[in-house]
């Protein structure tokens, strides 16, 4: 359900001192929510603990807290590409002043701007973020976590009759956190230990976190760092799930987003059948499998996605024709003592599940020609990918 309020505008006239450098920064992150052209305001609001930069773009709230010197406390929301514009040509100090009949003046340095804006309480927040159960969590975790699985997300509103454009997180264990995404052609999975994780209201379903809400989180995370092998943020954030939004807290920055109101596909029963099935392991070197699916790829277009994959004692062998383009065969080592395989597979969904593991030898648990291929690692521990198969 989703509830809207307004905000308290406290005293009028606000003036506030502010660091250039700190405004520009926070507009910088209201452009993940806002795009930079934008008509949408954002709302400026100052108070004893300074100033807070709040953006939205209705499924996404984004609040920015920043040191500053301020004379008068109050609100006003100012449209958020004239804000910016202004921002960034002005020198030094910048000041924020509110005058008569909503209009901020902008000034730094000997320039001077006056932006026409709209009353603090036309501009929506949300309600229900107080008092949420929260639980601490390692920011690197959280976007090594999304890293792992987001490559799957749908691109699309809906897929076969769910809307999967976006990462299921959910309880798997008392404290382990589980992030799932699927497109209905490949899945990927990843489970952490997450202390406190318990406190979450994650229900029996879990929450569905949409993919713009997932993107955002992750720059802000990790300011758009990569995290990989530890590096990245070693503080911890705060996580909280209710009913119907996320919200992360992290360094004068809280993030709402807003849960998509839909069924994630049970996945589980897939899973479970597919582990009980007698497979064949396929032992190879990941940097290899990865370098050889991009060659595949000059040679793939939308009419021509895949791959044939035959097994043999100790290789695979991959060959993809495109007649439009031209051919590529290529043979790669193995270790496999199965029966022969022949199965067809579209080599970017490879690419996205080898790009983002770190082991240097994986498995491929293959059961037969119509069943998934399921990728471990010896050093991606709690991960799994899995691949359906196509008609090559």
């Amino acid at each position: 359900m989703r509830k809207m309020g307004s905000i308290d505008i406290g005293a009028k006239r606000m003036d506030v001192k502010v660091d250039r450098k700190m405004l520009l920064d926070a507009l910088s992150k209201a452009s993940f929510v806002i795009e930079r052209k934008s008509v949408l305001p954002v709302l400026l609001s100052a108070d004893t603990e300074g100033l807070k930069l709040r953006a939205t773009d209705l499924e996404s709230f984004l609040t920015i807290g920043m040191g500053a010197e301020v004379l008068k406390p109050g609100s006003i929301a100012a449209p958020f590409a004239n804000l910016n514009r202004f921002a960034k040509s002005l020198k030094g100090e910048v000041r924020l002043t509110e005058e008569e009949n909503d209009w901020l003046k902008v000034s730094g340095g000997n320039a001077v701007f006056n932006l026409a804006c709209i009353p603090a309480d036309k501009f929506p927040v949300p309600i229900g973020m107080q008092d949420m159960p929260m639980a601490e969590v390692s920011g690197s975790l959280l976007a090594d976590m999304i890293d792992r699985t987001a490559y799957a997300m749908d691109v699309e509103e809906s897929h076969g009759g769910f809307r999967l454009n976006g990462i299921l997180i959910e309880r798997n264990k008392k404290d382990s956190l589980r992030m799932v995404a699927t497109d209905g052609g490949r899945l990927s999975m990843v489970d952490r230990q997450v202390s406190g994780v318990s406190r979450l209201d994650l229900g029996k379903g879990g929450a569905v976190v949409p993919r713009k809400g997932i993107l955002l989180l992750r720059r802000l995370l990790i300011d758009g760092k990569k995290v990989r092998k530890g590096l990245g943020l070693a503080d911890p954030i705060s996580l909280g799930i209710g009913s119907d939004h996320l919200v992360v807290k992290r360094k004068g920055i809280s993030l709402l987003v807003r849960l998509m109101d839909c069924k994630f596909p049970d996945y589980r029963d897939m899973l479970i059948r597919e582990k009980a099935k007698k497979g064949y392991l396929i032992e190879v070197n990941r940097l290899v499998l990865l370098e050889a699916m991009e060659r595949i790829m000059e040679v793939i277009s939308n009419q021509y996605q895949g791959v044939k994959i035959t097994t043999g004692a100790d290789y695979l062998e991959m060959v993809s024709v495109n007649p439009d383009l031209g051919d590529v065969e290529e043979k790669i080592e193995i270790k496999y003592d199965g029966e022969l395989i022949e199965i067809g597979f579209n080599p970017k969904y490879f690419i996205g599940v080898l790009q983002t593991m770190d082991s240097d030898v994986i498995f491929l648990d293959i059961k037969d020609q119509t069943s998934p291929c399921l990728i471990t690692g010896e050093r991606d521990e709690g991960f799994l990918g899995l691949i359906m198969p196509m008609r090559v």
